[in-house]
C-alpha cells in the first residue's frame, strides 16, 4: 500500500504544479514517476512483496514494469476499447525520467500530466482501479 500512497501523493504534487503554472521540469517528471509508483505497487501487491523487485525488472521503463505487473494483456485491451487512452499510454510509455535534467516545455509537461490524471481516460484512474481490485 506505501507506493500506491506514494502515487497519489506524487500526483498529487505534479497537479499543484501545474496548477501554478510553475517547474515544468517536475511537472513532467512527477506525472511519469506517479505511474511508475502506482505500477509498483500493483506488481507488489500481486506478488505479496514487501518492496518492488527492481533486480527482475529495472525502473523508469513504464512499459516493462507493465508486463512484470502482467498487465500487458488487460492495457492491450483497453487501449483497443479507447482511442483516447490508447494515445495518453503512448505518451506515458514515452516518458524519459532523465528529462528532469533538460528543459521541459510546458506543452510536453501538460500533455503527460493530462495522460497521467485525465478522470476518464488517464492512466491514474486506471491503475487505481486495478490496485482497489487486488486483494
Amino acid at each position: 500500500y506505501f507506493l500506491f500512497g506514494r502515487a497519489e501523493e506524487t500526483i498529487s504534487t505534479a497537479t499543484k504544479l501545474r496548477r501554478e503554472n510553475r517547474d515544468w521540469p517536475n511537472v513532467y517528471y512527477l506525472s511519469g514517476l506517479a505511474v511508475e509508483h502506482a505500477l509498483w505497487a500493483i506488481r507488489c501487491k500481486q506478488a505479496g512483496l514487501i518492496e518492488p523487485d527492481f533486480q527482475n525488472c529495472p525502473g523508469h521503463q513504464l512499459d516493462r514494469i507493465a508486463k512484470h505487473a502482467s498487465l500487458f494483456e488487460e492495457l492491450e485491451v483497453r487501449c483497443k476499447a479507447s482511442r483516447l487512452f490508447s494515445v495518453n499510454w503512448k505518451t506515458v510509455r514515452d516518458w524519459d525520467s532523465n528529462r528532469r535534467f533538460k528543459k521541459v516545455s510546458q506543452k510536453d509537461a501538460v500533455g503527460l500530466h493530462l495522460a497521467v490524471a485525465n478522470p476518464l481516460q488517464g492512466i491514474m484512474p486506471w491503475l487505481r482501479s486495478i490496485f482497489q481490485t487486488l486483494q
